[in-house]
């Protein structure tokens, strides 16, 4: 259960929750924040480092769960009743091997609190169609930020 501010339309731009990646393979770091813009849509950030070049799937699992590093995430997690999807899209990685990440989604933050977030080392498309048993390269578990 999950409680969550009483939010009205002077108050939604401001951030909600923070992943901080923990590396299943080092040297990879990160973090990815979650603004909620309006009722319904969330805009989710993120920086990234150490990642090797080229394009990277970002999805949301169905547990939070980090005790043995990024291997009880449990599946990807289906928005919308199962209908949706749990990828947010790649990261791209430059020479530099560091990437920023930005989408606006029709999620409401409570229903990405206490899941993870992962970064696979595969695309979304190579993902989906060949390895979904793949460990991530990083993960991380969503949850609420402390107001002061």
């Amino acid at each position: 259960l999950v409680f969550l501010p009483t939010l009205d339309k002077r108050s939604f731009l401001f951030q909600l929750a923070t992943a901080n990646l923990i590396p299943a393979q080092k040297p990879v770091s990160g973090r990815f924040s979650f603004t909620q813009i309006s009722a319904n849509n969330l805009r989710i950030n993120g920086m990234l480092t150490g990642l090797p070049r080229g394009e990277h799937a970002v999805l949301i699992h169905q547990f939070g769960d980090l005790s043995d590093g990024c291997s009880r995430l449990g599946p990807p997690f289906l928005f919308k009743g199962g209908l949706g999807t749990p990828s947010l899209g790649d990261v791209v990685v430059d020479d530099s091997s560091t990437a920023t990440f930005d989408r606006v989604v029709d999620w409401p933050i409570a229903e990405v609190v206490g899941r993870s977030i992962a970064i696979y080392r595969l695309s979304t498309t190579e993902y989906s169609m060949h390895n979904r048993d793949e460990a991530p390269l990083a993960c991380g578990t969503i949850g609420l930020t402390a107001f002061t």
